[in-house]
């Protein structure tokens, strides 16, 4: 038997081996019990400890995993997803021996800074050893190095000795993706500095909670990162000027800071985001519609936790849902995180609160997918706010003629609209009382030969605004999604588990008398399916032959075993759906089984970021546009923009961004526009020295 107890960042990791198994417990709860064989399981385990952040150096000690292999397979989830972790197969023994890995690391030291380096470190290394590696072998080389031999506070160390100079003497710094401080300079209007960090203690010495956080927004506002564990890509000296640094922080040091500052800031990340959302609307002016929906993300780890409906499968799957609350030019603002313990109907109830009490909304428009629930829903919102949403049910299209109305679509160029012609009908279906509550209206839209009805309870509104709000929905709520989760929207953050403690139900005004589909219930029916799937493959098979031959066949005696088992199972699976109840209630359910739910504070966190980080980008967007005009593309000149190589030269307490790559045409001109527009802004940050300027050569 081999055991090992290792103490990290305050958790118990406890692994044992016991008749060829993996115990693995952490944090004194059971983690993972996999067979010493089951590598795809090794994987995974080792893969989800590191998220949770165990250090690569334990992990590799406790599992006997060579570092290269943590490296390539969290690469591979993050890439990939977990299916492709588990489906990996064992690749040939790696050509890099200890003595070529060592000789990589002393020439990486000796030449590092120099022109073209790493060109010489290939070079060398095929002389001497006959071996071919690239540009990305010498940097997991440099990580294993880096991470074998330093400590928690090498980090801190090092940053400790960034600046001794006096600050009139500071050299010009060259930032690789230095155009990422754009959007530091346009985050001044939302007062976002103060917003990110409040409630956070400070550090003595080292990087602090703003430099780590600023180091991962001003990276996801540029598409370059969408976890901490991507900032390896981007610890070296030419990128810690993002931050005024001689270099980023490392991803441990983010993980612990980060992790340590959610603690501090626990739930009043809920304040966090509605000082957010609010702010937005005042910078914006805004007072239109905003649009509901709820976009549902998996997990596929190991821990119990409530199941949810994944609409795209179309089946109940463990997850979380998030509902985004965006505005009608597809600005996402707000956010309620579901652990699957209620659904639309209560959420939406949860928004229009928001919106009134935190927003200050007097009475919001909300448009939204109405989905399976029932007329119950509109009556809880009625009240509080004006609804518009696509009805699901079959509804006789009244008669006379289609009114017709053109619907804006956004061209090729920049702030023009191509239109589309669509017909639409009216009718109301229930006038409601003295007031005006219980009025109910049903708008018919027609493109080409396709109907949809959509319901209202609006009774001001002209059919035709109704169209027009209605139809803006796929474009401000799905689309915006898909670029959220390009950046990162739907990565969990962390594998932690918390309890349904009464704190949380209270907080969340969670219904204690709530049911819930029986697990159990669907447990068994998943079983029963697959019995089912396996007689019908023996019956097939011998179906098949029966017809390819011509003549009856007879079981033999093996198959009709397995059929006689496969019916005994069936049965007696028939036989416990007779005395399991359909539903159960849910808090009971959850007491009784010992349910889990992911921990939120840190994804909450990250998720304010995505979304600073993608207003932030279409702030840009809004810039640029009318210089740029070329609509179909803006996005992408905006991360070319936000990607581009800066110096930052130090000046009598001025730090100025220059542009020292020229662009061509009109993405020069764009390019000088937003620094214009940052200019004028006059933003000071604690990071810099100073007012911080930009200048495009």
């Amino acid at each position: 038997m081999a055991q090992g107890i290792l103490l990290d960042n305050s958790t118990i990791l406890e692994v044992k081996v016991e008749d060829h198994y993996y115990r693995v417990n952490y944090g004194f709860h059971q983690f993972a019990v996999f067979h010493e064989d089951d590598a795809a399981a090794k994987r995974m385990t080792v893969v989800q400890l590191i998220n949770m952040g165990v250090k690569k150096s334990v992990i590799s000690r406790t599992f006997k995993v060579n570092p290269s292999s943590i490296y390539f397979w969290i690469e591979t989830y993050e890439g990939e997803g977990m299916a492709a972790l588990a489906s990996l197969e064992k690749g040939p023994e790696s050509k890099l021996t200890d003595a070529i890995k060592d000789y990589i690391y002393a020439l990486y030291e000796n030449l590092k800074g120099k022109s073209k380096f790493r060109n010489t470190i290939i070079e060398e290394v095929k002389k001497l050893y006959g071996v071919d590696i690239s540009r990305e072998s010498i940097r997991r080389v440099v990580n294993q190095k880096t991470d074998a031999e330093t400590t928690e506070n090498d980090d801190d160390e090092k940053a400790g000795r960034v600046e001794t100079q006096p600050e009139a003497k500071r050299e010009p710094v060259i930032v690789k993706h230095g155009g990422a401080l754009l959007s530091l300079g346009l985050q001044a209007k939302y007062g976002i500095e103060r917003l990110l960090v409040q409630g956070v203690g400070g550090r003595n010495g080292g990087y602090g909670f703003k430099e780590c956080v600023f180091s991962l927004l001003l990276l996801l506002g540029s598409r370059l990162v969408k976890v901490e564990e991507n900032l390896k890509h981007y610890d070296d000296e030419i990128m810690g000027g993002l931050i005024g640094r001689k270099r980023l922080p490392s991803v441990k040091t983010v993980r612990r800071v980060i992790a340590d500052g959610c603690a501090q800031i626990g739930e009043d990340v809920e304040q966090m985001k509605s000082e957010y959302a609010r702010k937005c609307l005042e910078v914006w002016g805004y007072e239109g519609a905003f649009y509901l929906d709820g976009h549902f993300m998996p997990y596929s780890g190991g821990e119990q936790i409530l199941y949810g409906y994944n609409p795209q499968r179309r089946l109940a799957e463990k997850g979380r849902t998030a509902y985004v609350v965006n505005t009608a030019e597809g600005r996402p603002i707000y956010e309620v995180l579901s652990d699957g313990f209620d659904d639309f109907k209560v959420n939406i109830e949860k928004i229009v609160d928001f919106l009134r009490e935190e927003a200050r909304v007097a009475r919001p428009a909300v448009i939204f997918d109405r989905g399976g629930f029932g007329w119950e829903s509109f009556e809880r919102i009625e009240e509080k706010a004006d609804f518009i949403c696509w009805y699901k049910g079959k509804e006789t299209v009244p008669g006379g003629k289609w009114k017709k109305v053109k619907v804006a679509h956004e061209s090729n160029t920049y702030g023009e609209s191509e239109y589309v012609t669509q017909e639409y009908k009216e009718k109301v279906i229930d006038e409601g009382d003295e007031k005006g509550q219980g009025y109910r209206r049903m708008v018919f839209i027609k493109k080409g030969q396709k109907i949809s009805p959509a319901i209202t309870n609006m009774k001001q509104a002209t059919g035709k605004e109704v169209v027009l709000q209605l139809t803006r929905r796929w474009a401000v709520q799905e689309n915006v999604f898909k670029e959220l989760v390009i950046d990162g929207y739907d990565k969990i953050h962390s594998y932690r588990k918390d309890e349904y403690d009464e704190g949380y139900i209270e907080r969340e005004g969670i219904d204690e008398n709530r049911m819930m589909e029986n697990p159990e219930r669907r447990k068994l029916q998943k079983e029963k399916r697959k019995l089912e799937n396996k007689r019908n493959v023996t019956l097939g098979r011998i179906a098949k032959r029966e017809k390819e031959s011509g003549k009856p066949i007879s079981l033999t005696t093996q198959q009709q075993e397995r059929l006689d088992g496969i019916e005994k199972s069936v049965a007696e699976i028939t036989k416990r759906f007779e005395y399991l109840p359909e539903k159960v209630v849910r808090i009971d359910y959850i007491n009784k089984n010992g349910v889990m739910r992911l921990s939120n504070g840190k994804k909450k966190y990250f998720d304010l970021l995505n979304l600073i980080a993608y207003n932030l980008r279409q702030d840009i967007v809004e810039i640029i546009g009318p210089v740029y005009r070329n609509a179909r593309d803006v996005n992408q000149l905006v991360l070319k923009i936000l990607r581009l190589m800066t110096t930052i030269e130090y000046d009598e307490g001025h730090t100025k961004v220059v542009f020292t790559q020229k662009l061509k045409g009109k993405e020069q001109e764009a390019l000088s526009e937003i620094c214009e527009y940052v200019n004028s802004i006059e933003h000071e940050t604690e990071l810099f020295p100073g007012e911080l300027s930009f200048s495009a050569k």
